[in-house]
């Protein structure tokens, strides 16, 4: 209810003071007690008829709005540095009457005479705004003797004293926080490293974020300790497993991968969760360089003997591997090895075949420039003029083996590609094998014992 303001016994004036925005985040905090704070002002008033020691009181009250409704208006951007504050004091004077506003924010005088208050907090921090409200109405003229009134008997009583001026405060929160990370997820959580065919290779990275009411858009970026990423600068990517290493071996590995989600928002605030994954690494084969031979020959010359017993045969020592051979043959060349010199004519047995024993022996011979490789170590294929498997030739006089004096008739060189051994390391116990690998077998020893060690 709104009572206008006038000479009476109780004079009251009502009004509300209405605060729109940030300046409504906290509730509005009125001097005074309670919501409805009143500010008095005792004085002497009288009027016509009345005595002059008459004790009256004008009363001013300034009533705010519950804090729940007020608490509704704070939704949204208000509340941030750069963004306007607007107030109002919504207090209606009678016809007639005149009002006065004064603002201040932390002190300082700041906007004009008006019932409606914009400022823009720059900065962060508390703001303390306070309006002063005054009745600046002309007081009103001295009473007119009466005519037929004696001139001795006069005796006007003063005009009232305006009310006294009403301050309201209310504190403004300018708060600007970071974007909030909910969640990093990573499905699936474990993976198989790029040798491993069977298992998970790549994984989605999701997030759950939410920016802050002054950030405005977030922007996304994913980072890893190792592996690949695709789709990094989105809300979702993906990580890929294939590029973690693992250090050659017969034993089973695993590496823990932390993917990192940074959220950043238009004013430069950001917020980090990480999520950890597991690579998983179960021991695979080793592929080492193939021994070449000559056209139509089965003959170990010297560099492939350098493969086999410098590179190939330390290697099984450990006990981790087995050693796989997987013979060959060019399509240009004869189907059967040739007899051996100054033996007996036996069996005829393929070229790829014979090749293949022969590099066993030179491993497991154990006498003359033979290495002594434990024959139940090796295993054995001979998959004829099936090229499926890529070439990797073990060529003497490069940089990754030395140069190597041969007999004539066992030179070879890169155009001899086709015609090989290849050699592998497998786990022990593995029932994996390279792909190169047909059927494989045990090694035949007693065909391999009777070679001895081939010169």
């Amino acid at each position: 209810m709104k009572t206008p303001l006038k000479r009476m016994a109780v004079p009251v004036l009502l009004g509300e003071l209405l605060f729109n925005g940030a300046a409504l985040a906290a509730g509005s905090g009125f001097a005074g007690n309670g919501p409805n704070a009143e500010f008095q002002n005792g004085g002497s008033t009288s009027d016509s008829g009345l005595s002059p020691s008459t004790g009256k009181s004008w009363r001013v009250s300034v009533r705010s709005l519950g804090p729940n409704e007020l608490g509704q208006a704070v939704i949204g951007p208000a509340n941030c540095p750069g963004k306007p504050v607007t107030l109002h004091a919504n207090i209606a004077p009678p016809p007639g009457r005149k009002l006065q506003y004064a603002w201040t924010v932390n002190g300082q005088a700041q906007g004009g005479n008006t019932p409606e208050f914009t400022f823009t907090p720059n900065n962060v921090g508390t703001f303390n705004v306070q309006v002063t409200i005054s009745d600046v109405t002309p007081p009103p003229p001295p009473m007119e003797r009466p005519k037929h009134f004696p001139v001795r008997c006069w005796n006007p009583p003063p005009p009232p004293p305006p009310p006294a001026p009403v301050t309201a405060t209310t504190t403004v929160s300018i708060t600007e926080t970071p974007p909030t990370i909910t969640r990093v997820t990573a499905d699936p959580t474990t993976l198989a490293c790029a040798p491993n065919t069977t298992g998970a290779h790549t994984a989605n990275l999701t997030v759950q974020a939410t920016g802050s009411p002054c950030g405005g858009h977030l922007s996304y970026r994913w980072s890893v300790n190792e592996g690949a990423l695709t789709n990094d600068t989105s809300q979702n990517a993906t990580f890929d497993a294939s590029t973690v290493s693992f250090e050659p071996g017969a034993t089973a590995q695993a590496k823990t991968i932390t993917a990192t989600l940074t959220v950043t928002d238009e004013t430069g605030k950001t917020a980090s969760q990480s999520t950890s994954l597991a690579v998983t690494c179960q021991p695979v084969w080793q592929r080492l360089d193939d021994v070449i031979f000559a056209k139509d020959n089965a003959r170990v010359n010297n560099c492939g003997k350098r493969i086999l017993i410098d590179d190939a045969a330390p290697r099984v020592a450990s006990g981790d591997y087995d050693i796989v051979l997987v013979g060959h043959r060019a399509a240009d060349e004869q189907t059967n090895a040739p007899p051996a010199p100054g033996r007996r004519r036996g069996p005829v047995v393929p070229l790829d075949e014979q090749r293949t024993l022969n590099a066993a022996a030179v491993l497991s011979g154990g006498t003359a420039t033979c290495a002594q490789v434990d024959p139940s170590r090796i295993k054995v294929d001979w998959v004829g003029t099936d090229q499926s498997s890529e070439s990797r030739p073990g060529i003497c006089g490069t940089s990754a083996h030395p140069t190597q004096e041969e007999r004539r008739g066992s030179e070879t060189s890169a155009a001899d590609r086709d015609r090989r051994v290849e050699v592998y390391l497998v786990p022990r116990g593995a029932t994996a094998m390279p792909p190169a690998v047909k059927e494989v077998k045990p090694l035949p020893e007693a065909e391999v014992k009777a070679l001895g060690c081939p010169k």
